[in-house]
């Protein structure tokens, strides 16, 4: 049997690149879909193809940035297919800007659809869900959320929603419906639009090329790679998989930790600025963390104390 026969699912930002990806994988394996994207004509298009290939699809396009919207889009799925299943919080947008050139139109416009976009579909998805006692959600951040020069819009918007996936994950544990996060990483027409902007700044000497380097490393990844990272947490073979984050580079699939408390734990009767100033350059002066996203094994940590 197909993994997701019998399930329905909406698919944000769905008209091209990672969502397209998704949204085929998972009428492969035998889901109903709602495809939803800002952009309506290649969503549409995209809907008659798989409906003309005897897929179960339907277009709900808008921009899930407000509420209203995402409450009727998570609508559309229970009423074409009688009830959801299955929601990925794919949709999204980010700018490559420095600090001296950040704007409050796209800062606001990545918080928006990034972040509230996500929690609006989730909550209106998530209402649905917990009666039932089934489903789930799959919310898309990045390795950003740990910091990321040159994208502290994206990079805050990101963080929200890893905080999202964990306290929807507790809430809605008990009645059985699971909440996880994926970073996927896939050369996109974000990714193409992107590489212009850092090699300006390249050009101008403010970044390194590491940055060039990174996207190259990124040319051979599609976005139908992440696909089977998707139909797995939407499928039953996921039962047991909620609050977690996953982060996929290609070749290798990780799993994220949470942020957490570091030992030693120091105390004092009185904390003055002195010892906190001998706190840090005593004890904890090798376990402050790098920045950026750091990739560690907490055995590891574990092992050291």
């Amino acid at each position: 049997m197909a993994r997701l026969e019998g399930k329905s699912i909406v698919v944000t930002g769905a008209a091209r690149g990672l969502g397209e990806a998704y949204a085929r994988a998972a009428i492969a394996e035998g889901a109903a879909v709602v495809v939803n994207d800002i952009d309506a004509e290649p969503a549409d298009a995209l809907v008659a193809e798989l409906r003309g290939a005897g897929g179960r699809v339907v277009a709900h396009n808008g921009d899930v940035s407000t509420w209203d919207f995402a409450e009727g889009l998570i609508a559309r799925c229970v009423d074409e297919f009688g009830r959801i299943d299955g929601l990925v919080n794919n949709a999204g947008v980010f700018f490559i800007k420095p600090i001296d050139e950040q704007d409050e139109a796209s800062f606001r416009r990545q918080v928006e659809v990034n972040l509230l976009g996500q929690a609006w579909c989730g909550i209106h998805a998530l209402r649905r869900m917990m009666p039932q006692g089934s489903g789930s959600i799959v919310n898309t951040f990045s390795g950003a959320h740990a910091g990321s020069a040159l994208r502290c819009a994206y990079s805050s918007a990101t963080a929200g929603i890893a905080g999202l996936t964990y306290s929807w994950a507790s809430e809605a544990a008990a009645s059985g419906v699971r909440v996880n996060a994926i970073a996927p990483i896939a050369n996109t027409r974000e990714i193409e639009e992107s590489a212009e902007v850092f090699e300006r700044l390249h050009k101008e000497g403010r970044v390194s090329a590491a940055f060039t380097k990174l996207r190259e490393s990124m040319l051979g990844l599609t976005p139908a790679m992440n696909a089977p990272m998707v139909v797995f947490l939407l499928s039953d073979a996921a039962a047991g998989i909620n609050g977690q984050a996953l982060r996929f580079t290609g070749k290798e699939l990780m799993l994220l930790s949470r942020p957490a408390v570091r030992s030693p734990v120091q105390r004092e009767e009185e904390w003055t600025v002195d010892r906190i100033e001998a706190a840090f350059a005593g004890p904890w002066q090798d376990k402050l963390l790098p920045l950026g996203l750091a990739e560690f094994d907490m055995t590891l940590v574990k092992a050291a104390g």
